[in-house]
């Protein structure tokens, strides 16, 4: 169980003839800041994150722009905002994942490919950078070190994310093992990823690995 309580989601749930949409996610009409109030009020207030510290420690004082928390984040029409809960579960078996993140996410009309509909690279780009976060959120809960490397990312387009609108993130690592072979520790790391829309459409539904690399 996770911090709230909630039992642990199935995999590729849309996909079930009785699927009904999860009550975090049924929020329609809502804004982003009554949706966030209402993931507030359901979960602990340990679990949100100060994000836009986090973000300020991930992107430091590089010279160059990161691409989705400064380049698209700059300005009203691409990312306008971001709010992120973090929860963690004691799993039954040591390969099982521990966190699971929640990232609600407002966009502007700047990341469309059809008029009205963001692009489907903008969702995948998303999702891969979310997933990331959420395994080096891993590590850190197990102790271990290393740089979270994208492996692959297979992405299934459900329903369109339009514009000017408020989306939630859902990621969570499904098992971590360490890998084979010589050279430094590292893992594969397998994870799940949704984005539902505030009725609870699943719009893309996600699998990706990671692998977490230590170097010399």
């Amino acid at each position: 169980m996770y911090a709230n309580g909630s039992a642990e989601a199935a995999p590729a749930e849309a996909a079930r003839e009785d699927y009904i949409a999860p009550e975090f996610a049924k929020v329609a009409g809502l804004s982003f800041d009554a949706w966030r109030s209402s993931l507030r009020e359901s979960m602990p207030i340990t679990c949100e994150r100060d994000i836009e510290g986090d973000l300020r420690k991930f992107v430091g004082d590089r010279l160059d722009k990161q691409l989705m928390w400064q380049t698209l984040k700059d300005g009203e029409r691409g990312i306008r905002r971001i709010a992120m809960w973090q929860q963690e579960a004691e799993p039954k078996e040591e390969n099982l994942g521990k966190v699971r993140l929640l990232a609600l996410v407002e966009l502007g009309d700047a990341l469309n490919g059809h008029v009205g509909v963001v692009h489907g690279g903008f969702s995948a780009a998303l999702l891969d950078d979310l997933l990331g976060q959420t395994t080096m959120q891993e590590a850190r809960a197990r102790g271990i070190s290393g740089a979270p490397l994208t492996a692959s990312l297979d992405l299934k387009y459900k329903h369109p994310v339009m514009a000017n609108a408020t989306y939630l993130v859902r990621t969570q690592v499904e098992t971590l093992e360490p890998r084979e072979g010589r050279g430094p520790p590292s893992w594969n790391v397998r994870l799940t990823a949704t984005i539902y829309d505030a009725a609870g459409h699943v719009c893309v539904e996600a699998k990706s690995r990671y692998v977490l690399k230590t170097f010399k």
